[in-house]
């Protein structure tokens, strides 16, 4: 918004969540270079930008989404290729399967 507002009547929307300063989408180069230069600014270890995506997806996962809503959210083409890619990131949940079948069994809402 704030770069919307110094553009002023220079600003073209184009819809992009990663926009120039006058409106059209960044180049990829672009995007990666302050993206790096934000991770260094902050003083975090240098990753890919599609690494956010991977980020995005295992936390959605864990907080519990189902895959379907998952799939949609990051716009794959199936459900399958959602549960393929990143299901295997989550080794843990397998045990907290087993407590909530554990709890079901014995008969307890948890």
């Amino acid at each position: 918004m704030r770069e919307r507002d110094r553009a002023g009547d220079a600003w073209r929307e184009h819809g992009p969540v990663f926009a120039s300063s006058v409106g059209p989408p960044i180049t990829p180069r672009n995007l990666d270079r302050h993206y790096k230069a934000l991770l260094r600014h902050a003083g975090l270890p240098d990753r890919r930008i599609h690494d956010l995506r991977h980020t995005f997806a295992t936390l959605m996962f864990r907080r519990g989404p189902d895959v379907v809503m998952s799939s949609r959210m990051l716009d794959h083409s199936s459900v399958q290729i959602t549960s393929d890619t990143y299901t295997h990131w989550l080794p843990n949940d397998s045990s907290r399967a087993a407590v909530i079948g554990d709890a079901f069994l014995r008969g307890r809402n948890e």
